[in-house]
């Protein structure tokens, strides 16, 4: 496979926005995908690596013979995990890798899902920018799109205030990871957010549209501002008049407008915020 031959009009990531997948797949062994990878020429190491490829287990996958017979602890099955990437070098690394394990037997069913981690770093601590791509992964349709229904792997929330709520948690560092859209990611050191509903493939053009589509929808909300809890970008006061939300980006932190003293201040003319704290100040 060659770029010439790839869906120009896909092939558009954000040039800078970095990402990574996590291809999970049956009918090949972890030594197996191990072997094969290297023989063609790839560096690749048991368990995650992030700066090779690499294989480790997942015990929710069953390949079909296991399936059928009912055996326990599939021994065909792997998860190869990406390093990270960007742009379309990155993507046609992903396209000869799939290739590579359709080539040698690995294949997908019901049990397999596909991850693909993106680089998000820039809206760690923009919690209207979270909730917002939660909001609009929905409203584009991304979770009809995926192919995988709902399941406790990744589930989908559709009300405003559970995207508030997991949003909040995962700034508390106790939010879940299996979730369609996973957050926690955010507060550690991979500083991604990983889509994990699509489900398990190994063709590329599946893989490269949502790839672009995932990547694009971290980049679209970056520059977001607003009131996470009011969901508009009407309020961005300190202290929200319709929510009271503090957008000191502390949020154990308390503000007031500094000229009058109050936690929320309407004057027209006094527009600076000063977080007592810390003393952040935004008009």
């Amino acid at each position: 496979m060659s770029l010439l031959t790839m869906p120009r009009k896909l092939l558009m990531t954000p040039a800078e926005r970095t990402f990574g997948v996590e291809i999970e797949v049956v009918g090949m062994s972890r030594s197996q995908a191990y072997d094969i990878l290297r023989q063609y020429g790839y560096d690749v190491t048991f368990g995650k690596d992030y700066l090779l490829w690499s294989v480790v287990d997942d015990g929710s996958l069953d390949c079909n013979d296991c399936l059928e017979d009912g055996r326990w602890g599939c021994p065909h099955r792997a998860e190869i995990v990406s390093p990270i990437l960007r742009g379309e070098e990155g993507l046609l690394e992903i396209a000869f890798v799939l290739d590579i394990l359709k080539n040698n037997g690995a294949y997908t069913n019901h049990t397999c899902g596909t991850h693909v981690h993106v680089g998000a770093r820039d809206i760690k601590n923009n919690k209207y920018a979270q909730t917002t791509l939660m909001t609009r992964y929905v409203g584009f349709g991304f979770d009809k799109a995926a192919g995988r229904v709902c399941d406790q792997y990744a589930p989908v929330y559709y009300q405003q205030k559970y995207i508030i709520e997991y949003v909040e948690e995962c700034h508390k560092s106790y939010g879940d990871r299996y979730n369609a859209i996973n957050l926690t990611n955010l507060k550690g050191t991979k500083g991604t957010v990983e889509f994990r509903q699509l489900a398990g493939t190994t063709d590329f053009n599946n893989l490269l549209t949502w790839i672009c589509a995932v990547t694009n929808l971290v980049e679209e909300v970056k520059d977001a501002e607003g009131c996470y809890k009011c969901n508009t970008s009407d309020h961005q006061v300190a202290v929200c008049d319709e929510c009271q939300e503090e957008c000191c980006p502390d949020e154990n932190h308390t503000t007031h407008c500094d000229m009058c003293g109050l936690d929320y201040c309407d004057r027209d003319s006094h527009t600076t915020w000063n977080c007592w704290e810390c003393g952040d100040r935004s008009e």
